[in-house]
């Protein structure tokens, strides 16, 4: 015979043992205290029948919608899709092409010192070496960036440069259009590096920016100068003389 103890417990057992089945067979679904009892049939989980809420949107959806993939995932395991990587091959074949436009502009200077000293006028000649000499600083400076990147370096052959010239204003309005011709392929690598977000060429090329900006300015003073006194042979003199001040770079690395 049952003592008071089991009779007291048995519909307290009995209640909690109805309701969790209910809930293995489907047909109990858990509910906030308060609110009205909901009950679906196996048949009508996951439909419309089901107001759950999407954890992402906030609006009441069913079950099936809610077990929809996320981010591309086809089965049971989320997989989250990474930021797009942009390949730089477009920027370090550009950077391959700098560096034949400065061995280019390399070449050039040399023709044009030859030029003035043929034609006696030393101090412009040695000014137009010096200018070549900083435009193989410069093709050597992305060659060691693009060694440092562990980039593959190719190197173009070199076309002749232009060596006859009518005068030396002529010298100079070349000078001055060659440096106009770098600045503009400058600016276009600058861009394409920011496009790729190519952070360390940007870096780099910011030098070559800032570099532009003085020898286009060097160009055009020159040009000015030697277009005033072009009939002058006293004056040209002068300034043959003042060109011939500067010397030669004694240390031709990049820095």
């Amino acid at each position: 015979m049952p003592n008071h103890y089991q009779l007291l417990l048995r519909p307290l057992v009995d209640g909690v043992m109805s309701r969790f089945m209910g809930w293995v067979g489907g047909t109990h679904t858990m509910r906030p205290r308060g609110r009205p009892r909901l009950r679906f049939t196996p048949e009508q989980q996951g439909k419309e029948a089901c107001p759950l809420v999407c954890p992402r949107t906030g609006t009441r959806q069913n079950a099936a919608a809610l077990r929809k993939p996320m981010y591309g995932d086809t089965g049971s395991t989320l997989h989250m899709k990474g930021p797009k990587k942009m390949s730089n091959q477009q920027i370090n074949d550009a950077l391959n092409g700098q560096i034949a436009s400065e061995f280019a502009s390399w070449y050039s200077y040399l023709a044009m010192s030859a030029w003035c000293s043929q034609e006696q006028l030393a101090g412009c000649a040695g000014w137009l070496r010096a200018q070549a000499q900083e435009e193989y600083t410069h093709a050597m400076k992305i060659y060691e960036f693009l060694l440092d990147r562990d980039v593959e370096v190719k190197l173009s052959p070199l076309d002749a440069p232009r060596q006859t010239f009518g005068s030396i204003v002529e010298i100079f309005e070349c000078a001055l259009q060659q440096e106009q011709e770098n600045t503009k392929r400058i600016d276009d690598l600058f861009s394409m590096a920011m496009e790729q977000k190519a952070f360390a060429s940007l870096v780099e090329l910011q030098w070559f920016v800032t570099e532009q900006v003085e020898e286009e300015k060097t160009a055009r003073t020159n040009l000015a100068r030697i277009k005033m006194i072009a009939d002058d042979p006293a004056a040209v003199l002068d300034f043959d003389n003042a060109l011939g001040q500067r010397s030669l770079p004694m240390d031709t690395s990049p820095q």
